[in-house]
């Protein structure tokens, strides 16, 4: 047994592999073992179905894209988070109810867009409740609904491109909770 790891002392001190070599092998196999686990999950196909793209890494330096869907009126969450949601500020309403506004929805490296999508309401136990509220910048700018931590699936609705927000979004009781939404 000794032996054997002499020998592969040997041939790898030979080779000239570095421990941040050996650290790069085993996460780039670790990537792909993860790429083809998550290319194998097929996801909603109703008429709001997009696909968002999901980027893995396959080798030295190089990176593969691939598509997976993206429905904004089913209540699951996506596999990961897409741009970013913010509560920018609150403001105090004459009828001191909970509200959501929408302040701007962009997507950095195109600028201000049209978008709009759901809330699905998070219990206690983590679990999004199925009971979609619908969010947007032309119909629905602003929503009256109870206080809570909220998971948000935005899309845009214009641009040759589809761009996509997912997370979650915690808002404040009685008062006007201004959100801004960025897009990726």
């Amino acid at each position: 047994m000794f032996r054997l790891f002499v020998v592969i002392f040997v041939l790898t001190g030979m080779t000239a592999c570095t421990s941040a070599d050996f650290e790069k092998i085993a996460r780039d196999s670790m990537s792909a073992a993860a790429g083809t686990t998550i290319s194998s999950i097929t996801g909603n196909t109703s008429g709001n179905a997009a696909s968002a793209p999901q980027s893995s890494r396959t080798g030295s330096n190089s990176y593969s894209v691939g598509r997976r869907n993206f429905s904004t009126v089913s209540a699951t969450r996506s596999q990961s988070d897409y741009g970013k949601v913010v509560v920018v500020k609150t403001e105090k309403n004459p009828q001191s109810q909970t509200k959501l506004a929408l302040n701007s929805c962009k997507q950095p490296n195109v600028g201000p867009m049209r978008c709009g999508g759901y809330l699905f309401e998070v219990t206690e136990e983590g679990w999004l409740v199925e009971d979609p509220i619908h969010f947007d910048d032309l119909n629905n700018p602003v929503i009256t609904l109870a206080a809570g931590t909220y998971y948000i699936k935005f899309k845009n609705w214009k641009g040759g491109q589809k761009y996509f927000t997912s997370g979650e979004l915690t808002v404040t009781p009685f008062v006007t909770n201004i959100v801004d939404i960025e897009l990726e």
